[in-house]
């Protein structure tokens, strides 16, 4: 059984290596590139839970967190960033962000935290 999540990542490499990662970790990843196409995205499917970079053009993904919160209650976001700080860690968790990982991290961290976010629902 595969398990759908969503990726908002505007780096393709970082993206990329998301979904390949996650996919020999059985989930099945999609990749977006911006909170925009990312709310779209929730619109046309279902996911069991989103991973959302902070820093992007546009809507970033703090903002993008509390859209999706608001908007589909119950739906983990999982908040990850390269300039992670307790700032913007503390943010995340009043925007509603299921939990919080600095980069670079381990993909098996990832995906652990999306496991314990799939047994909340």
């Amino acid at each position: 059984m595969t398990h759908p999540v969503l990726i908002v990542e505007d780096d393709k490499a970082m993206a990329q290596i998301l979904v390949e990662g996650l996919g020999r970790r059985g989930y099945q990843a999609t990749a977006v590139n911006d909170g925009a196409a990312a709310l779209t995205a929730l619109k046309e499917h279902d996911f069991e839970a989103i991973v959302t970079d902070v820093n992007m053009k546009g809507m970033d993904g703090l903002s993008l967190c509390g859209r999706v919160v608001s908007d589909h209650p119950g739906l983990p976001v999982l908040v990850i960033t390269a300039f992670g700080s307790m700032d913007t860690a503390i943010k995340a968790m009043r925007a509603g962000a299921w939990d919080f990982l600095n980069k670079p991290f381990e993909l098996e961290a990832l995906a652990l935290a999306l496991g314990r976010a799939g047994k909340k629902k």
